[in-house]
């Protein structure tokens, strides 16, 4: 698990800043999941956009094949936006 830091621009002239303590404890278990945007003819979709109902920011959008690989928390329930289709949501199942 790899947890981001946003770095900020730092002077030469700055005194070293103290580097952050991340804690595994209280992060929520992510999974790996991969596949494909298809419509109802079976045509790979790309372009697709991708993201986790309740925070956005986790997403991601298809290739130009229509596949895609996101980690997402544990019961996430994901939202596919396309361009002129409708928007559907998909709740991971429980055994996932």
């Amino acid at each position: 698990m790899s947890i981001a830091v946003p770095l900020q621009a730092q002077s030469p002239d700055d005194p070293p800043k103290k580097k952050p303590i991340l804690s595994h404890a209280g992060v929520q278990q992510q999974l790996r999941i991969s596949g494909s945007a298809k419509d109802s003819l079976g045509n790979y979709l790309r372009g697709t956009g991708i993201f986790v109902k309740d925070n956005p920011s986790i997403g991601t959008t298809t290739d130009l094949n229509g596949l895609c690989v996101l980690n997402v928390p544990k019961g996430a329930i994901l939202v596919f936006r396309m361009a002129g289709y409708a928007i559907q949501e998909v709740a991971r199942q429980k055994n996932d």
